[in-house]
């Protein structure tokens, strides 16, 4: 989304998850950005140009001066560590390494075990792919679900997936929940998660983000 007061250029299409929560935290932090459209159908990924800013020709990519990275769980550490000590939202990066690790822990369960488990699912109904056949779905449900349970149950004691507060954990899980939520298959209850939910659904910053699935 052009702004004429970008600190930051972001390229990435606006329906990648991963693309999401860069612009989620910007939004969050009050982070100017221009969004460059690439990848999938805008192709751009494949030009010489954007190997030089990431070799692995992902999305997103994020220039902050002198400074380029990938990896969104990456840009969403950078971002919350370089502008939320100023941004007079009450955010922050964690200076205490074990509430540091707590929000990474569940940053990275979402990289490495609730979005893969989703994939199938979202690849199966949302994008056609003829590969994905019905019993891959189905067992992808259910691991899903179980992924589910899990965070149910720290929902159950906490406000947030990391503590009391709002902290850069609950957007890429946010995601994740929102994606599953969209998706066109039987859900089942998880009432701790569903109220999280509401609650992260409410946050101005969410709004960019609520998207169809596409």
């Amino acid at each position: 989304m052009p702004n004429p007061d970008a600190r930051i250029t972001l390229w990435g299409r606006n329906n990648s998850i991963n693309v999401q929560k860069v612009i989620w935290a910007c939004e969050e932090l009050g982070i100017g950005y221009d969004r460059i459209d690439a990848g999938g159908a805008h192709g751009v990924t494949d030009t010489a140009d954007y190997a030089a800013l990431n070799p692995n020709r992902l999305v997103p990519v994020i220039r902050d001066g002198d400074t380029v990275l990938w990896e969104s769980n990456t840009i969403l550490r950078y971002l919350f560590a370089t502008y939320a000590p100023d941004s007079g939202t009450g955010l922050h990066y964690p200076g205490d390494a074990r509430v540091r690790a707590l929000e990474e822990q569940w940053m990275d369960w979402q990289a490495t075990d609730f979005w893969p488990a989703m994939r199938p699912i979202f690849r199966g109904l949302i994008r056609k792919e003829p590969d994905i056949h019905a019993t891959m779905i189905e067992d992808a449900i259910d691991a899903v679900e179980f992924k589910l349970d899990v965070l149910d149950a720290r929902l159950k004691d906490t406000a947030f997936v990391a503590g009391a507060r709002f902290s850069m954990a609950d957007i890429p899980v946010g995601l994740t929940v929102a994606r599953w939520l969209k998706l066109p298959v039987d859900h089942k209850r998880h009432e701790h998660v569903e109220s999280w939910f509401d609650v992260l659904r409410g946050r101005a910053a969410f709004k960019p983000v609520d998207l169809p699935l596409t």
